[in-house]
């Protein structure tokens, strides 16, 4: 679920992250704001890395707009709710001691118990999005119902987590019930009765990825939280420019073949369905990356923990991309740990292969990457 995040500390996401001019190596960075529903109590100061500022023309500082970005890069602002000042660092940091960031609850925030109560339906049939729906409203309808109206905002996900959370989610019937009636799907109402999805693209894939084993597609509702109402922009240059305005879209993919490219696109080049390959989502290894540093069972090993902000697991892989792809190597504390990553990491098929995917393989990469980088 998507919630306004607090008060920002005025303080970009890269002063914390890789310790800007302005914050040099050593000093404690301002504290990082807490989410609303983060544990009391915990310490939010950390020091900055050795090293010091941001890369210049590192994928971080191309996604987030640093203010050390040299005039004239091709910068995009970090990705939040409207209303939120791009100047607030994300409160999910590094867990225990990170390297590269604040600290924050070793456990995962309390879930939103969601009402039992039926929600109203999303849609009237597989086309049309029922019109008395506004922003700040839940509506539920199945998956057979959604994916035609539903759209992706992210050209990109792991296809490793997407298989990872197949299995964890949508294993058996009683696990995809639990898990749809206790999550919802961020999304934002757009022009011609589409709704634009915010985050949550992972499991809709992996549910997708199911082809209705076990009548998941049919026989459960998807919760939809309608953020935000945009109706309004009739034409798809207004919408599309104030999704960007409102940091509602990731516009960066993976290059088509090589690990350490990551290219800008256009709105029209996202994916127009929710499968996984040609007309769907693109492989990113990054986001399978970040996604499990984040999500080992050993809360004190995790990486950050994910808060409220969309997108935030793309700024954690575009983080881990640049510290292995020569933009930011000074985050690991040998020349030995970098290059043994390297050869395992050259390993693993890439755009991997849905029926070859090794996901333990992936996993292991993922908590070495946070065993290095987000922990002393």
């Amino acid at each position: 679920e998507i919630r306004p995040c607090p008060a920002p500390a005025m303080r970009s996401l890269l002063v914390l992250v890789l310790g800007a001019a302005a914050d040099p190596p050593g000093r404690l960075s301002a504290p990082a704001p807490q989410a609303a529903d983060a544990a009391p109590g915990i310490p939010a100061l950390r020091e900055s890395p050795p090293g010091g500022g941001p890369v210049h023309g590192s994928l971080l500082a191309l996604v987030l707009g640093a203010a050390a970005d040299p005039p004239g890069r091709l910068s995009a602002p970090a990705p939040q709710l409207s209303g939120i000042p791009r100047e607030s660092p994300p409160s999910g940091g590094p867990v225990d001691g990170g390297k590269i960031g604040p600290v924050v609850g070793a456990a995962d925030p309390p879930r939103r118990l969601l009402s039992a109560r039926a929600p109203p339906q999303c849609t009237e049939d597989q086309e049309t999005v029922v019109a008395s729906l506004g922003a700040g409203m839940v509506c539920g309808s199945t998956w057979e119902n959604l994916r035609g109206v539903m759209r992706p905002t992210q050209p990109a996900v792991g296809y490793a987590y997407v298989e990872t959370r197949r299995k964890d989610i949508y294993a058996t019937k009683r696990k995809a019930r639990d898990w749809l009636g206790s999550h919802e799907v961020p999304a934002v109402f757009g022009p011609e009765g589409k709704l634009f999805v915010l985050d949550r693209m992972t499991e809709m894939a992996a549910l997708e990825l199911t082809g209705n084993n076990r009548n998941l597609w049919t026989g459960m509702d998807v919760r939809v939280s309608l953020v935000d109402d945009l109706r309004n922009y009739t034409t798809q240059d207004d919408f599309w420019a104030e999704m960007k305005q409102r940091h509602y879209v990731s516009l960066l993919a993976p290059g088509k073949t090589a690990l350490y490219q990551m290219v800008p696109i256009d709105p029209a080049a996202l994916p127009s369905t929710w499968v996984l390959g040609k007309g769907g989502f693109q492989d990113d290894a990054w986001r399978s990356l970040a996604a499990f540093a984040r999500t080992q069972a050993d809360h004190g090993s995790r990486c950050y923990v994910k808060t409220c902000r969309p997108f935030q697991d793309f700024q954690w892989a575009y983080l881990f991309h640049d510290s292995v792809a020569g933009l930011a190597t000074n985050l690991w504390a040998s020349q030995a740990d970098l290059l043994t990553f390297e050869f395992k990491l050259a390993d693993q098929a890439y755009p991997s292969e849905l029926t070859r995917i090794h996901t333990n393989d992936w996993k292991a990469l993922g908590e070495s990457l946070s065993a290095h980088l987000c922990h002393e």
